[in-house]
């Protein structure tokens, strides 16, 4: 798998069960719901698709979480997600 810049531009993805890696526009195509790929987290998030070079497709965390690295609002302490997808 090809590495990228964009931290959120992978996310997990459920299938037969299982979460499996794949990029956001992967998972966009699919409709499926998404969640956070790192391990404290695994919070749900919102796909959001390519829209030109400013704008790849990534994800965002919804609702937002602090504790996460990968989230904006990310307030220099990392926790696990009390609503982590399981």
């Amino acid at each position: 798998m090809k590495k990228s810049l964009n931290p959120n531009a992978f996310c997990e993805v459920k299938q037969n069960g299982n979460w499996v890696r794949m990029s956001v526009a992967e998972a966009k195509a699919l409709g499926e719901r998404a969640r956070c790929p790192l391990k404290n987290c695994h919070g749900r998030v919102r796909l959001h698709p390519y829209a030109g070079r400013k704008h790849p497709a990534h994800y965002e965390h919804f609702p937002k979480f602090t504790g996460c690295r990968n989230c904006y609002r990310f307030d220099g302490r990392i926790r696990k997600n009390p609503d982590a997808l399981k």
